[in-house]
């Protein structure tokens, strides 16, 4: 923040120069007084608005299935505003929660972005889609 037009500044922090950097974790205002001599301004305050990024979790009900088997992903302990899933196989979502089923066998990246309305975050999952299960029969005899 830049203060000018006056010979001494005041801020409310106690900082006494007319450049003063700040890094605040939230909201905070700021209020500084400009001095000449014997003659003080109005107080002038700047509030400094802190957007704090989503933190995503993204969850899976297994990391490794057969192809054809419904997968449950969530995002769970995340606190984004909206979501998309990328499942890697050219399919997407914009649930928070949802299933999804692969069709065929491979390793999968699974990313999860979550956004605020300024900020995002993202988190991958690998999933592991084998070929399908086989039952076997036993006879009786």
């Amino acid at each position: 923040m830049v203060a000018n037009g006056a010979q001494t500044y005041f801020w409310n922090t106690g900082e006494t120069s007319s450049i003063y950097t700040v890094s605040p974790n939230n909201q905070t205002s700021y209020t500084v007084i400009g001095n000449n001599g014997s003659c003080s301004s109005a107080p002038v305050v700047q509030t400094i608005y802190v957007n704090a990024s989503p933190t995503v979790v993204a969850g899976a009900s297994t990391m490794t299935a057969t192809a054809g088997t419904p997968i449950n992903f969530s995002a769970a302990g995340s606190n984004a505003l909206t979501y998309i899933w990328s499942f890697g196989d050219g399919n997407t979502s914009n649930l928070a929660n949802v299933t999804h089923t692969y069709a065929t066998t491979g390793t999968y990246v699974v990313t999860l972005n979550g956004n605020t309305s300024i900020c995002s975050d993202s988190e991958e999952l690998i999933i592991t889609i084998t070929g399908e299960s086989v039952e076997v029969e036993t006879a009786s005899y």
